[in-house]
Formats: structure tokens, C-alpha cells, sequence
């Protein structure tokens, strides 16, 4: 799947939703360059105005749905990386010994553990 620039959608959202995006570029004399620069100038009034403006939702009838069944074989990236949130903990002095003579890592070895866990019972 890949997505570009469209003219002829950009005409329908600017008649259906009223606001154009692209005005942005020149006013901060940003041609050419990503939307992402955009994010890092503020609004101008006039766009302001559009916004307040807006009745009605953008056209996204060229996002294809996901079906149920494309849900069920999804899993999480490689580079995803949650939080982490520091806690104390006590363990029985069993497990602790068994988790560090494995070596360097221990904390890291609990989490993979438990998240072993929360997934598999997630997974039922």
C-alpha cells in the first residue's frame, strides 16, 4: 500500500471540509518541503478561521477498511519499546537466586517472564 498526493481528493476535502492544508506552505515559505515542518509553525489567523469553520469529516473513502480477520495476525513490532515504570519488588530468595545465577540481566529476565505471561493469557 502506498499513498501520495492526490489533487483531486484535496479539491473534494477543501469543497466538503472547507479547510486547505497546503496554504500553510507558502505563508511560511515551506515549498517543497514535508508536512512535518509544518507542525513547527503555529497557525495563521486565517487558518485558525478555517478550522473553527469546519463542519463535516475529511474524506477517507481511499483508507481501505481492515477486516477482522487482517486483526487476529497482528503482533507488535520489533522496535517497539514500551515504558518502563521502576518498581520494588520482593521475591522469594529462591527465584532471586535463580534469576542472577543466570548471569547479568536478571530485571530484564523478570519482565520477559511476566510478559510472557500477561501475553499468553491475553492470547485466550
Amino acid at each position: 500500500m502506498s499513498f501520495g498526493f492526490d489533487p483531486a481528493k484535496q479539491q473534494a476535502n477543501i469543497r466538503k471540509a472547507g479547510l486547505n492544508f497546503s496554504l500553510a506552505a507558502p505563508r511560511h515559505g515551506l515549498k517543497g518541503k514535508t508536512m512535518k515542518k509544518l507542525m513547527n509553525y503555529p497557525l495563521t489567523e486565517g487558518q485558525i478561521r478555517q478550522l473553527a469553520a469546519l463542519t463535516g469529516e475529511p474524506d477517507t473513502s481511499d483508507f481501505p477498511e481492515t477486516s477482522p480477520e487482517a486483526w487476529k495476525t497482528v503482533h507488535r513490532g520489533p522496535f517497539f519499546k514500551p515504558r518502563k515504570e521502576p518498581v520494588s519488588l520482593r521475591l522469594d530468595m529462591d527465584v532471586m537466586n535463580w534469576l542472577k545465577s543466570k548471569g547479568p540481566g536478571y530485571q530484564t529476565e523478570i519482565n520477559a517472564i511476566l510478559r510472557r505471561q500477561m501475553e499468553a493469557e491475553i492470547s485466550k
